[in-house]
C-alpha cells in the first residue's frame, strides 16, 4: 500500500495504522511518501526504513533525454535539452512531460524558441531589460515591461524566478 502525503494524517489515522504496523499481515508492505517527515509522529517513524530521494543532476537529465530523443527520432540540440532539465528542476517525469509538450506543440525537430514558448520562460533579453530598468529606477519602463509579458501571455511568477536566478548569478 502506498500512502502519499501521509503527513495529512490525522492522529486518529495515525493511531489506527500504528496498531496494522505493530502486526502487519505477511503479504503487505506500506509505502509512506512525504515531503515532511517531520510530521509523522516519532511512533510511525521508528517502525519505517527511511530513504531520501534526491532530485536529479542536469546532467544525468540531458544524457537520459538524449538517449530518449534518439529512440523516439527527435531531434533536440544539447542546449534546449539543459533548458528541459533546467525547467524540469530535478524531476525527469516533468522533464519528460515538457518534452512531449514541446513536440505535440513544434514537431520532432524541437526548436529553442518552441521550447521556450511551452515552458513560459521569458528570453533573457526580456530579463535583462527588467534589470536595466531597475538600475535606472525607471518604474513605468518596468511596468511597461510586466505589461508586455502579461500581454504576450508569459507566467509572471516564471519571470520573477528566472530575474532572481539571474541576479544571483550576476552577483
Amino acid at each position: 500500500y502506498i500512502i502519499d502525503e501521509v503527513h495529512m494524517l490525522s492522529n486518529s489515522a495515525f493511531n489506527a495504522l500504528l496498531k496494522t504496523l505493530e502486526e502487519p499481515p505477511p503479504h503487505v508492505v506500506f509505502i509512506f511518501a512525504t515531503t515532511e517527515p517531520n510530521k509523522i509522529p516519532p511512533t510511525i517513524r521508528s517502525r519505517c526504513q527511511q530513504f531520501q530521494f534526491k532530485k536529479i543532476s542536469r546532467r544525468d537529465m540531458v544524457g537520459r533525454l538524449g538517449q530518449i530523443a534518439i529512440q523516439e527520432g527527435i531531434k533536440i540540440g544539447e542546449q534546449e535539452m539543459f533548458l528541459l532539465a533546467k525547467g524540469a528542476e530535478g524531476s525527469m517525469r516533468d522533464a519528460l512531460s515538457l518534452l512531449d509538450q514541446v513536440v505535440a506543440y513544434g514537431g520532432s525537430q524541437v526548436r529553442q524558441e518552441d521550447l521556450l514558448t511551452v515552458m513560459g520562460v521569458v528570453n533573457r533579453q526580456q530579463i535583462l531589460g527588467m534589470i536595466r530598468s531597475i538600475q535606472k529606477k525607471d518604474a513605468a519602463g518596468a511596468v511597461g515591461q510586466v505589461q508586455e509579458l502579461v500581454d504576450q501571455g508569459h507566467d509572471l511568477r516564471q519571470f520573477c524566478h528566472d530575474l532572481a536566478e539571474l541576479v544571483r548569478d550576476l552577483l
